[in-house]
């Protein structure tokens, strides 16, 4: 008489699909999180060109107001900006409330590094487009801010001006001409 064994195990056949459906879940899983970050990327960049289209278009309008736009990271890597007309913080916000990159012409705004752009009144074209330093929040940034006018004859130097901002595998740039002053945004 033979003995019969119980040979209670996983075939071959269920170990591949087992496999397999848990690498379809992981890769499910990776690019929701990458559409997740890709947005707050491209939200960023979105904000950060309407804020300069409105300290231009602020710039021109404003009767011999100096207007300039700061942005830096805290230190949390939440991306700020402050609008300053004529010294006098007028308007400061959050552009973005999660974990973004940004660097400007190969400088990261981190830390106490921050960018200045303001624009000539008639042309419209860039006055500054530079990185300098400012310790603190914008987002409590004192009544008065101010760029000194040896500051205000900078330039980057080049064509365009350019803001890369990054959030997971997305990379979006914000340019500015430094002739006209406009603004462009797109994905890298």
């Amino acid at each position: 008489m033979r003995k019969r064994t119980d040979n209670s195990g996983f075939t071959l056949m269920e170990m591949i699909v087992v496999i397999a459906v848990i690498a379809a879940m992981l890769v499910i899983a990776t690019l929701s999180i990458s559409v997740v970050f890709s947005t707050d990327a491209k939200k960023a960049a979105a904000s950060v060109s309407s804020a300069l289209s409105t300290c231009r278009e602020n710039n021109r309008s404003r009767e011999g107001k100096q207007t300039f736009l700061a942005l830096k990271c805290d230190e949390a890597g939440r991306l700020e900006a402050a609008l300053v007309v004529n010294g006098a913080v007028s308007d400061t916000k959050r552009i973005s409330s999660k974990n973004v990159s940004v660097s400007v012409n190969g400088t990261d705004l981190t830390g106490d590094t921050t960018l200045y752009v303001s624009f000539f009144r008639g042309t419209g074209g860039v006055r500054t487009f530079m990185t300098g330093t400012y310790s603190g929040s914008l987002l409590e940034a004192p009544d008065s801010m101010s760029l000194s006018d040896t500051e205000l004859d900078s330039r980057s130097g080049g064509d365009y001006g350019e803001i890369h901002i990054a959030s997971g595998s997305k990379k979006y740039v914000v340019s500015v001409d430094m002739v006209t002053g406009r603004v462009a945004t797109g994905a890298e």
